[in-house]
Protein backbone atom coordinates (compact mmCIF):
# COMPACT_ATOMS: atom_id res chain seq x y z
CA UNK A 1 0.00 0.00 0.00
CA UNK A 2 1.25 3.47 -0.91
CA UNK A 3 4.39 1.93 -2.41
CA UNK A 4 5.42 0.22 0.84
CA UNK A 5 4.92 -3.20 2.38
CA UNK A 6 3.24 -3.36 5.79
CA UNK A 7 2.76 -6.43 7.98
CA UNK A 8 -0.43 -5.96 9.98
CA UNK A 9 0.15 -7.84 13.22
CA UNK A 10 -3.19 -7.67 14.93
CA UNK A 11 -6.24 -9.85 15.17
CA UNK A 12 -9.00 -9.36 12.63
CA UNK A 13 -12.03 -7.38 13.73
CA UNK A 14 -15.34 -9.01 12.98
CA UNK A 15 -17.54 -6.56 11.08
CA UNK A 16 -20.84 -5.70 12.74
CA UNK A 17 -23.19 -7.43 10.31
CA UNK A 18 -26.92 -6.83 9.98
CA UNK A 19 -28.57 -9.87 8.37
CA UNK A 20 -31.34 -9.01 5.93
CA UNK A 21 -34.19 -11.17 4.59
CA UNK A 22 -33.15 -11.05 0.91
CA UNK A 23 -32.19 -14.29 -0.86
CA UNK A 24 -30.17 -14.80 -4.03
CA UNK A 25 -28.46 -17.69 -5.81
CA UNK A 26 -24.67 -17.42 -6.14
CA UNK A 27 -22.56 -20.24 -7.63
CA UNK A 28 -25.39 -22.74 -7.17
CA UNK A 29 -26.00 -21.91 -3.49
CA UNK A 30 -28.93 -20.05 -1.97
CA UNK A 31 -27.39 -17.04 -0.21
CA UNK A 32 -28.68 -14.57 2.33
CA UNK A 33 -27.74 -10.87 2.37
CA UNK A 34 -25.92 -9.12 5.22
CA UNK A 35 -24.77 -5.50 5.35
CA UNK A 36 -22.15 -3.51 7.25
CA UNK A 37 -20.19 -0.28 6.82
CA UNK A 38 -16.46 0.40 6.55
CA UNK A 39 -16.16 3.44 8.80
CA UNK A 40 -12.60 4.27 7.70
CA UNK A 41 -13.31 4.39 3.96
CA UNK A 42 -16.99 5.38 4.41
CA UNK A 43 -18.23 2.51 2.23
CA UNK A 44 -21.32 0.31 2.39
CA UNK A 45 -20.57 -3.42 2.24
CA UNK A 46 -23.14 -6.03 1.23
CA UNK A 47 -22.26 -9.71 1.56
CA UNK A 48 -24.16 -12.73 0.25
CA UNK A 49 -23.40 -15.82 2.33
CA UNK A 50 -24.29 -19.49 1.92
CA UNK A 51 -25.60 -21.03 5.15
CA UNK A 52 -25.09 -24.54 3.76
CA UNK A 53 -21.29 -24.01 3.77
CA UNK A 54 -20.50 -23.69 7.46
CA UNK A 55 -17.28 -21.70 7.14
CA UNK A 56 -17.15 -18.20 8.61
CA UNK A 57 -14.89 -16.80 5.89
CA UNK A 58 -14.94 -14.55 2.85
CA UNK A 59 -12.84 -12.31 0.61
CA UNK A 60 -10.97 -9.12 1.53
CA UNK A 61 -10.87 -9.45 5.34
CA UNK A 62 -14.66 -9.86 5.56
CA UNK A 63 -15.92 -12.79 7.62
CA UNK A 64 -17.99 -13.58 10.69
CA UNK A 65 -21.29 -14.62 9.11
CA UNK A 66 -22.95 -18.02 9.70
CA UNK A 67 -21.75 -19.27 6.31
CA UNK A 68 -19.21 -18.69 3.55
CA UNK A 69 -19.40 -15.29 1.80
CA UNK A 70 -19.81 -16.03 -1.92
CA UNK A 71 -20.41 -12.47 -3.10
CA UNK A 72 -19.18 -9.14 -1.77
CA UNK A 73 -20.52 -5.79 -3.02
CA UNK A 74 -18.46 -2.78 -1.98
CA UNK A 75 -20.03 0.68 -2.13
CA UNK A 76 -23.18 -0.15 -4.13
CA UNK A 77 -21.48 -1.85 -7.08
CA UNK A 78 -18.14 -0.03 -7.22
CA UNK A 79 -16.44 -3.39 -6.63
CA UNK A 80 -18.23 -6.73 -6.79
CA UNK A 81 -16.42 -9.99 -5.98
CA UNK A 82 -18.47 -13.07 -6.93
CA UNK A 83 -17.69 -16.77 -6.64
CA UNK A 84 -18.29 -18.57 -9.92
CA UNK A 85 -18.18 -22.09 -8.45
CA UNK A 86 -17.38 -23.88 -5.21
CA UNK A 87 -15.25 -27.03 -5.25
CA UNK A 88 -14.64 -29.10 -2.14
CA UNK A 89 -11.27 -30.84 -2.14
CA UNK A 90 -9.46 -32.80 0.57
CA UNK A 91 -6.57 -31.02 2.22
CA UNK A 92 -3.29 -32.54 0.98
CA UNK A 93 -0.90 -30.73 3.34
CA UNK A 94 -0.85 -27.92 5.84
CA UNK A 95 -0.58 -24.42 4.40
CA UNK A 96 2.54 -22.48 5.26
CA UNK A 97 2.78 -18.73 4.97
CA UNK A 98 5.72 -17.27 3.07
CA UNK A 99 8.26 -15.10 4.89
CA UNK A 100 7.48 -11.46 4.18
CA UNK A 101 9.52 -8.34 4.78
CA UNK A 102 7.92 -5.06 5.71
CA UNK A 103 7.18 -2.61 8.47
CA UNK A 104 5.16 -4.17 11.28
CA UNK A 105 2.09 -2.20 12.31
CA UNK A 106 -1.12 -3.09 14.15
CA UNK A 107 -4.66 -2.76 12.83
CA UNK A 108 -5.22 0.61 14.50
CA UNK A 109 -2.06 2.06 12.91
CA UNK A 110 -3.14 0.63 9.53
CA UNK A 111 -6.55 2.33 9.77
CA UNK A 112 -4.88 5.59 10.81
CA UNK A 113 -2.47 5.34 7.86
CA UNK A 114 -5.39 4.96 5.43
CA UNK A 115 -7.41 7.75 7.07
CA UNK A 116 -4.40 10.14 6.91
CA UNK A 117 -3.79 9.30 3.25
CA UNK A 118 -7.45 9.94 2.35
CA UNK A 119 -7.47 13.24 4.26
CA UNK A 120 -4.16 14.44 2.75
CA UNK A 121 -5.23 13.46 -0.77
CA UNK A 122 -8.54 15.29 -0.50
CA UNK A 123 -6.77 18.41 0.80
CA UNK A 124 -4.38 18.22 -2.20
CA UNK A 125 -7.30 17.69 -4.63
CA UNK A 126 -6.08 14.18 -5.59
CA UNK A 127 -8.11 11.02 -5.85
CA UNK A 128 -7.20 9.13 -2.65
CA UNK A 129 -8.24 5.76 -4.04
CA UNK A 130 -5.72 5.47 -6.90
CA UNK A 131 -3.20 3.75 -4.62
CA UNK A 132 -5.62 2.01 -2.24
CA UNK A 133 -7.46 -1.24 -2.80
CA UNK A 134 -11.05 -0.19 -3.27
Amino acid sequence: MLGKTYLVTDSLRTPSWQIMSELKEVAGHVCMKAITEDTVKKQKIAAWFAQDILVQAGPERYYGLPGLILELDINDGDVVITATNVDFKPVQKELTLPKLKGRKINDKEYDQLIANHIRDSIEAYRNPYWVLRY
